[in-house]
């Protein structure tokens, strides 16, 4: 490996080389996605057509002084943008799957 990597394993390389190589082959780190806060991630949540669609009722109901709708459907939306993000987290290879 070290005739191959063209190294002395007793000697290292030099600074030289060493910058020679970074020009190269780039900096010896691995990159890593900074994740999205999950307070992001359950807002993303509410982006979805049907979510916005029982908002809409939800503002539509508190317009028409219908408080009793309104909360139930605010509910709803709670519960069910909830359960989407926990499925989102937990099990983040499903969601990529499209048929």
């Amino acid at each position: 490996m070290q005739n191959v990597l063209r190294v002395d394993s007793r000697r290292g390389l030099t600074t030289r080389e060493a910058d020679e190589r970074r020009q190269v082959h780039g900096v010896n780190e691995i990159g890593v996605k900074k994740q999205d806060p999950l307070w992001k991630k359950y807002l993303e949540q509410f982006n979805q057509p049907f979510i916005l669609l029982l908002l809409a009722s939800a503002v539509i109901s508190i317009i028409m002084d219908q408080k009793d709708d309104a909360a139930s459907i605010t509910f709803a939306i709670v519960i069910v943008v909830t359960v989407g993000f926990v499925q989102v987290r937990h099990f983040p290879k499903f969601t990529k799957i499209s048929f």
